[in-house]
């Protein structure tokens, strides 16, 4: 199978069975998922309601090259303003260097963080 069908099988599969929660697997997590352990009946109706008629969405992380993980690793260690000057010098060359807003805008994607908002005027 290709990358691709292996993808959509999984999804397929995710899908078809996320809202395969039986009516007694929500009083029996419950002891381990909520805060006093116990969940009503009609609670619990309540529970098997909204996973009916939830939208689920399935995605993956993109994949992480060297030059992401190293970003990643900066940010988590070190904060955004690290990881912008550790991406810039990572995607130096000869005769180019990212600018700031291209590189914060490349950083926050590969951290997974939203972007600036248009005209915010965000730094």
């Amino acid at each position: 199978m290709t990358e691709d069908e292996l993808h959509a099988y999984a999804t397929t599969l995710i899908l078809e069975h996320a809202r395969d929660v039986e009516y007694l697997s929500i009083h029996e997590m419950a002891e381990e998922h909520l805060v006093d352990g116990q969940i009503s009946d009609e609670e619990a109706k309540k529970v098997s309601e909204l996973i009916s008629t939830a939208t689920v969405v399935v995605s993956w992380p993109p994949k992480q090259g060297p030059l992401e993980a190293e970003v990643r690793e900066y940010y988590e260690r070190d904060g955004l303003i690290a990881a912008i000057r550790r991406y810039r010098v990572l995607t130096e060359r000869p005769g180019y260097s990212a600018g700031l807003s291209e590189s914060k805008a490349a950083v926050k994607q590969i951290c997974g963080l939203a972007a600036d908002p248009v005209g915010s005027g965000a730094r």
